[in-house]
């Protein structure tokens, strides 16, 4: 097999593979779907590669988040599974600070989190406001787009 032909195979073996990993959304614009670690920080990973390029900067992204909650602690105590259980005086309880950081630590050792520790929509309103962006987020099961900004 001469070279041009293992080139061309290959361009259409990664052009099946690129396909598969490709979604539209609502106005015909085309994006690469990019594995994230499925480690229960998933959603943090994402922005982290969105903002840097590399899933390994996920602890900013909590830590962004954080700062917002000591400023919107609504964001935090009606947006999150965590926040809507503290029954303390509104105000971001040190010891959700203490709980995340142990989940990064977790997570470091390879061990599992708990879902409270997951991302959910009241850290990406948090980002989304920090950051004055809209963000979008595609949901593959219900095919449907949800945005926070």
């Amino acid at each position: 097999m001469d070279f041009s032909v293992a080139r061309r195979e290959e361009s259409i073996q990664l052009s099946r593979l690129v396909t598969q990993h490709v979604t539209r959304d609502c106005f015909g614009h085309h994006y690469a779907r990019v594995a994230m670690r499925s480690d229960g920080f998933c959603g943090f990973h994402a922005l982290s590669y969105a903002f840097t390029a590399s899933q390994d900067n996920y602890q900013s992204i909590i830590n962004d988040c954080i700062s917002i909650f000591r400023n919107r602690e609504d964001l935090f105590r009606f947006r999150t599974s965590f926040g809507s259980k503290e029954n303390s005086a509104l105000s971001v309880a040190p010891h959700y600070v203490a709980f995340m950081e142990d989940a990064v630590q977790r997570i470091n050792r390879g061990l599992g989190i708990t879902e409270d520790a997951w991302m959910e929509d009241g850290h990406l309103a948090a980002i989304a406001l920090l950051y004055n962006i809209a963000i979008f987020c595609y949901n593959s099961s219900a095919q449907s787009w949800d945005g926070f900004n």
